[in-house]
């Protein structure tokens, strides 16, 4: 991806510093036109692959017709006729083929033009978004020249429009939590980048991870988990769970391909992806996914950023909001928002009740010091009394994280699921090769992906889990799949009976 390292201009203008700062997140994908007259093209190519079929058949079928009616008249030429005609089906076999081929390889196009075709319209979508900002922010500096205040209804479908678009939602980027946490991700991850003690599970660079996960987050929460859902285990694919929650989890930092020259340092993530119940959201599975380009449920690709371009984008996303809150638009989409909502009324009731609750996760009787539950980047008791009030302001608005963070049941589950399958593991009948030798599974070797596919099997008896024979076929293709093998234990064997 190709990014802008110069945010702001000298002229300090918003369009400059809008589009050059936006950079990793707000590569355009293709251009709309050239992907119309691309499906234009591949509409023509399938109307001609289909017509080729057509007359490819009728000449087969004058073909046997001919030879037949050559059988019937001329009995002393046949062999001859035979097997010209014979040559000539043949001939049309082969190009009814050729023309199936030509069809699948159609298909196949039509797919892949269909995928450009829902980038298209993101790309529209963000492209929308952009145009409501610059309306947005020239109606502020109307208002500011003329003294009189912006259309409410108008600005406000404005703020819709940006909502839809996910990356320029700014609902979302101008949510409390998310500007601390992209702030504090920038600083870290430089520092440690330039100290080479890269710590993935440091809160700062999870959390940051997390703003860059639910970037997109209308995107996915909400949706119906089926069998387009490529990374959710079979068991949850039946149209009964949606999804709840994203967060970051196996944050890498490695060198990437040399292949271009020197290699550059990559970032990559997996992510935890919390889905519920339909009919009883109480009810919750989990599973892992790696992060993809554009959050495509549908892939299984995990992408690797270069490190240099990922801090780029994120500091060109604080260009953004510091714009926001230096130009006057912040104050203006408060206002919008408080309307949208109902009025200042129930604007203070909401904040006043979130505010209660976040000084009682800190304060509170059950209070734990230790839970990020308040700011996922520090402990609550690091939590002040001035960054409450900003959350709760935040929150009341609509702002921000709008999920729950669920890596404390998430963990649960992979001790549970461990617990559950300790006897199967070390039943020896499971082998996996390691540093060239054979050794039995241990439940250190499963990576958490393969725990939470496990845990979906998982039969449930009176409080306590066990395997089931899907458990154990994920556990032969887990050692299969790392060059070892499974050896199953034949039943053990009767004692001989003693003579009286």
């Amino acid at each position: 991806m190709v990014t802008r390292r110069g945010y702001l201009s000298s002229t300090g203008g918003f369009a400059d510093g809008f589009t050059s700062g936006f950079g990793l997140m707000n590569e355009a994908y293709t251009d709309r036109r050239k992907l119309d007259q691309a499906d234009e093209a591949m509409a023509y190519e399938r109307e001609q692959d289909a017509f080729d079929r057509e007359q490819a058949e009728k000449e087969r079928q004058e073909n046997i017709r001919q030879f037949n009616l050559g059988y019937e008249l001329d009995k002393a030429g046949v062999d001859s006729d035979i097997a010209a005609n014979k040559a000539r089906i043949s001939e049309s076999d082969a190009s009814i083929r050729a023309s199936d081929a030509a069809a699948r390889k159609s298909d196949a196009a039509v797919a892949e033009s269909e995928a450009a075709r829902k980038a298209s319209e993101d790309q529209l979508k963000e492209q929308q978004a952009q145009r409501a900002i610059f309306t947005m922010d020239a109606m502020i500096r109307q208002a500011r020249e003329t003294g009189v205040m912006p259309n409410m209804d108008e600005f406000i479908k404005l703020i819709e429009q940006t909502e839809e678009s996910g990356i320029f939602n700014v609902s979302t980027i101008m949510g409390e939590d998310f500007k601390e946490n992209l702030a504090t991700f920038t600083s870290t991850l430089s520092q440690m980048i330039e100290q080479e003690n890269f710590d993935a599970n440091d809160p700062r660079i999870v959390s940051g991870f997390d703003a860059i996960v639910n970037s997109r987050q209308g995107r996915l929460i909400g949706q119906t988990v089926d069998k387009s859902f490529k990374n959710a285990p079979a068991e949850y694919q039946d149209g009964s769970w949606v999804v709840v929650s994203r967060e970051a989890r196996d944050i890498s930092l490695d060198k990437g391909s040399d292949q271009y020259g020197p290699p550059s340092l990559e970032l990559s993530a997996n992510v935890l992806v919390t889905i519920a119940k339909k009919d009883d959201p109480d009810t919750i599975a989990q599973y892992v996914a790696p992060l993809t380009d554009g959050r495509d449920p549908k892939s299984d690709k995990r992408v690797k950023i270069k490190a240099s371009e990922f801090i780029d984008g994120v500091a060109g996303t604080a260009v953004f909001v510091d714009y926001v809150q230096t130009s006057g638009m912040d104050d203006m989409f408060a206002r919008a928002e408080i309307e949208r909502m109902g009025g200042y009324g129930e604007y203070e009731r909401r904040k006043q009740a979130i505010r209660e609750d976040l000084y009682d996760r800190r304060d509170g009787e059950n209070a734990n010091p230790y839970s990020r539950d308040i700011m996922r980047n520090k402990p609550n008791s690091e939590v002040s009394d001035e960054e409450i009030e900003r959350l709760a302001h935040s929150r009341a608005l609509g702002r921000g994280r709008t999920q729950e963070s669920y890596r404390d049941q998430a963990n649960s589950t992979l001790l549970i699921t461990s617990e559950a399958i300790k006897t199967e593991v070390n039943s020896g009948k499971y082998v996996v090769r390691i540093d060239g030798e054979n050794k039995s599974l241990n439940i250190k070797d499963l990576d958490d992906a393969t725990l939470f596919k496990i845990a979906a099997t998982l039969e449930e008896r009176r409080g306590q889990y066990y395997p089931t024979p899907e458990t154990k076929r994920i556990l032969e293709d887990f050692v299969k799949a790392q060059g070892g093998e499974f050896i199953p234990r034949p039943p053990p064997q009767a004692s001989a009976q003693r003579k009286p």
